[in-house]
């Protein structure tokens, strides 16, 4: 059954990398003026969506709804089952772990149940850090 969430993530994943950007998010990308670090976190976040919510009293998806992600230890959002390597792993979430996770979750915690094959750049994870940092605090995530 997991392999199945898996399986289903990966595919909504890999229908949103084809998705364009709309109306509204590419007029403010214009060759003479560059995306804000906002909007570039909130693009690659699209590629997060298909598998964890954000908001508070969201469900969880595939993955863990991501509220509070960054006032909790790794491993630890009520109601979901994670893999005991990340339970075990000791982790806090906080700028420079995200950033690793982010980059390549089975390099961090081997034995992981997250599967993400990441293309971002190296600004795309810094934008999606300070992106999920902003949005998953228990205090901004509902704004």
């Amino acid at each position: 059954m997991k392999l199945h969430g898996v399986l289903m993530c990966f595919a909504a994943f890999a229908a949103g990398c084809f998705e364009q950007p709309s109306p509204a998010t590419a007029r403010h990308a214009t060759p003479s003026q560059p995306m804000s670090l906002a909007t570039l976190g909130q693009r690659a976040f699209m590629r997060c969506q298909a598998c964890h919510s954000i908001g508070s009293g969201d469900a969880h998806k595939v993955g863990p709804n991501l509220h509070g992600l960054t006032a909790r230890e790794a491993g630890t959002a009520a109601g979901y089952q994670y893999s005991p390597e990340l339970v075990t792993a000791d982790l806090n979430w906080d700028a420079g772990t995200l950033g690793a996770w982010i980059s390549d979750p089975a390099m961090l915690v081997p034995g992981t149940t997250m599967v993400y094959a990441n293309d971002l750049t190296g600004e795309e994870i810094v934008a999606l850090v300070a992106y999920l940092q902003a949005r998953t605090s228990s205090i901004n995530a509902g704004h």
